[in-house]
């Protein structure tokens, strides 16, 4: 291997490319809660596989699209609050069936 011409190319990537990422990363962290930022964090394989994939080193399979799917379906549940849908809704729906009608007014 000619250290002279591989040393460069990888000083390059690994220091200011994953600095520039972090950095990113930190400054969005900033604006979002630790959950939110966890459950984006989790996308860095579903992204790979992608770019991976995009650029052709890697087949497209079912189990990376099934993955891929799980991974996202996953980020979904954790961020979605069901019982506030669902209780609103029950509310709401409650709510209206609790109030006069307008013939019940006269």
């Amino acid at each position: 291997m000619n250290w002279g011409q591989a040393l460069p190319p990888v000083i390059i990537l690994g220091v200011f490319a994953s600095f520039a990422a972090q950095l990113l990363q930190v400054i969005g962290q900033r604006n979002t809660d630790a959950i939110s930022a966890g459950l984006i964090l989790m996308t860095e394989s579903l992204f790979g596989s992608l770019f991976s994939v995009a650029g052709g080193f890697e087949a497209l399979t079912n189990n990376l699209l099934l993955g891929g799917l799980l991974i996202i379906v996953s980020i979904l549940i954790m961020e979605i609050n069901l019982r506030k849908i669902i209780f609103t809704r029950r509310k709401q729906f409650l709510f209206k069936s609790k109030q006069p009608h307008d013939k019940d007014k006269n």
